[in-house]
Parts: C-alpha cells; sequence; structure tokens
C-alpha cells in the first residue's frame, strides 16, 4: 500500500481534494524521504501544522489554480528527483521544498494575465515560506536515512 493510500485511509491529513494537489503531498513526501514512517506521519503535529498553513494557502491561490498545478506537478515528479534523494541535511531539505515551491509559483503565475492576481499569489507562498510553521516543520524534522 502506498503511503499516500494509508494516509488517506488511516488519518485525517489528506483528503481527497488533497490527495491532488501538491501543495499538501509535498510535505508529507520530505517526511517519509526523511525516514518517518506512515504510521508516525498519522500523530506529527509538525506535519499538521503545515498542512493548516498550507490550506490557507490554497484558499489564496485558488481552485483553478490548484488544479492546474496538479496537472503539472505528480506525486511522481517530486518523488523520483535527484535532489531529493541528495538531501542529507534539514537545511538541504528545506531548500529542496523551497525550489518546487518556487517552480509551483511559476507555473501557476505564468498563465495569469493580471499584475495584481499574479503578485498577490507570489506574496502568499512568500508569506507561507516565511511563517513560523514552516520554520518548525524543517527545524523540527529527523532524518534517519
Amino acid at each position: 500500500m502506498s503511503f499516500i493510500t494509508y494516509i488517506k485511509e488511516n488519518s485525517d491529513l489528506l483528503n481527497d481534494d488533497d490527495d491532488k494537489n501538491p501543495l499538501f503531498y509535498l510535505p508529507v513526501i520530505i517526511k517519509v524521504s526523511a525516514g518517518k514512517t506512515t504510521e508516525e506521519l498519522k500523530d506529527d503535529y509538525q506535519l499538521k501544522s503545515l498542512l493548516n498553513q498550507i490550506e490557507k494557502l490554497k484558499k489564496n491561490i485558488g481552485k483553478t489554480n490548484i488544479k492546474n498545478l496538479s496537472g503539472v506537478f505528480s506525486p511522481a515528479m517530486i518523488i523520483d528527483r535527484k535532489e531529493l534523494e541528495d538531501c542529507k541535511t534539514k537545511n538541504s531539505y528545506k531548500e529542496f521544498c523551497k525550489s518546487v515551491l518556487k517552480e509551483m509559483k511559476i507555473a501557476i503565475i505564468s498563465s495569469i494575465h493580471s499584475f495584481n492576481e499574479s503578485y498577490k499569489i507570489s506574496k502568499s507562498i512568500e508569506e507561507f515560506e516565511n511563517s513560523k510553521e514552516f520554520e518548525d516543520f524543517f527545524d523540527t524534522l529527523e532524518i534517519r536515512k
């Protein structure tokens, strides 16, 4: 059973919509890559806190943009990256995440023709990256691989 399937069946981490949203599965993939088991993810306070922040970010980005983003960033496109395999420290995981978020931001705003909307989305992603929850997620990341 895949870890996404396991999480969907055994916790409240990812509902059906979030399962297709790369903003939600990015931190899950990072935790699993660092060595967390799917069982441990069910009670991971830092992950749940970050997912709550992502919920706010999702609202700022909008459903249509999230749907477009999920068409570009499949779970495999994140899981199979060499950069993820090379992560060995908390900082390298954080930089990996920021790099993927930057690519996602570019993918979203490249299809938007309104400066104001593009700016709002860009600022929302920047605020997310600077949030306490984002920092805490990586500060408390245990690497066991």
